[in-house]
Formats: C-alpha cells, structure tokens, sequence
C-alpha cells in the first residue's frame, strides 16, 4: 500500500503574505509526476504554480479552490498524493 503526502506551498513564496488556493491543475484519479505542476496559489504579490512533491496518483483533494485566504501562512493539508 502507498503512501500519503501532503502538498504545501513553499514557505518562501508565501510568507507575510495573503495566498488563496486559485486552482488544482489536476483532479482525483490523474497520475501526477514529481515536480510537475499540481496547483495554482494566488498572493497579494504573485500567482505561483506549486509542483507535486513526488510521482503518483492524486487520490483525494482535501481543499477545494479558493478556499479562504491564510494571512501569513500555507494552505495545509491541500491534497493527499499516494506516491
């Protein structure tokens, strides 16, 4: 049996700012290959791509698109990647 990993914005593209969850760029069932992009997060400054952490099947997407802004934190516990 696999493996769950969560999927987390880097802290350095997020830190002291506001970020929301604009989009998955794949969905439930989608083989993912490590660093290809997997989501899109919004901040006050920049929209970024943030890339899977490892090669598998997304399995379960724990929070849904725009999902609340975070003032100076990540969007924890964004998916469940079964490497």
């Amino acid at each position: 049996m696999s493996t769950p990993i969560e999927v987390r914005a880097p802290a350095e593209q997020t830190e002291g700012t506001r970020s929301q969850l604009l989009r998955w760029l794949k969905q439930p069932g989608d083989a993912v290959i490590e660093n290809e992009p997997l989501i899109e997060i919004e901040t006050d400054k920049v929209t970024v791509e943030v890339a899977a952490p490892a090669t598998g099947v997304l399995r379960e997407i724990l929070k849904p698109r725009a999902g609340g802004d975070r003032a100076g934190g990540t969007p924890r516990d964004a998916s469940r990647l079964r490497a």
